[in-house]
């Protein structure tokens, strides 16, 4: 169970097969602790977001320069706002641990998905801005501190 939150009665069990001199049932997943499986793969997502969003909007700015804005460039901004929402408040209601007690007892994990979230939704954010700019400028490019350099 993510974030080792142990329903009571697998505490339950393991006490029992304590006292009859059995051995707990170990949890985790092939090995592994599930809560480190979970971090390591929502760290490698936020890095990923992170790390690609600035080739990301200089692709969809020369998009929009090129074509225009169309329904995708929208179904991208809410796509983006979706998964941000998400991972603040759906996500956390799913593994059964609200987002402040994550962020008491498992700030690493809190601190990822917040992350994770902002990243999302300021992806959103700016593309669109990068709309907003080419529907103004009819199809202009916008100038992207990058490419001003």
């Amino acid at each position: 169970v993510p974030f080792g939150s142990i329903p009571a009665e697998r505490i339950a069990e393991g006490t029992l097969a304590l006292l009859v001199g059995g051995t707990p049932q170990a949890a985790g997943f092939a090995g592994a602790s599930m809560p480190l499986l979970f971090k390591w793969g929502l760290l490698a997502l936020t890095a990923w977001g992170i790390i690609t969003l600035p080739s990301a909007l200089r692709r969809r700015n020369r998009l929009l320069a090129e074509r225009g804005v169309r329904l995708g460039d929208a179904a991208a901004v809410a796509g983006n706002g979706a998964v941000g929402l998400f991972l603040l408040f759906v996500l956390p209601d799913v593994v059964g641990t609200p987002l402040w007690a994550m962020l008491r007892f498992s700030p690493d994990v809190a601190l990822l998905l917040i992350a994770g979230a902002l990243s999302s939704l300021l992806t959103g954010a700016l593309i669109l801005l990068l709309m907003l700019r080419a529907k103004a400028g009819q199809g202009t490019p916008a100038t992207l501190p990058a490419e001003a350099a």
